[in-house]
């Protein structure tokens, strides 16, 4: 009883660390892959033009680019960093709300609020 207890508990940890490792390796997508999954992501959902998705996935860089800039500024301060995301997300949001036309901003504004 004591060894099946034992194999349970050791299965269980395998199973656990090999979760965490998984995660892990998602959080070291690179820069250029995030752009590109969000971009495609905006496109399909929004029906971009080519020259809307080359916009969006230029405003898409830059706000992940300066998100991991942020964090490295505001390391070990949250309230900082959090208001520097808000800041960074609202630029972004008025950069992609003036390039898309008005069915694509309601779609927009509809995924935005789908989110929270």
């Amino acid at each position: 009883m004591k060894t099946v207890k034992l194999t349970v508990l050791a299965l269980f940890m395998v199973l656990t660390n090999l979760v965490c490792a998984q995660e892990s390796e998602m959080k070291k997508i690179s820069t250029e892959e995030k752009v590109k999954v969000e971009t495609k992501d905006l496109t399909q959902k929004l029906n971009l033009t080519p020259a809307q998705e080359k916009t969006a996935g230029s405003a898409i860089l830059q706000r992940i680019q300066q998100q991991e800039a942020d964090k490295e500024k505001f390391k070990g301060d949250k309230e900082g960093l959090k208001e520097a995301h808000k800041t960074n997300n609202q630029s972004f949001e008025k950069t992609i709300k003036g390039l898309l036309t008005a069915d694509q901003l309601k779609k927009y504004e509809q995924m935005l609020v789908e989110k929270l």
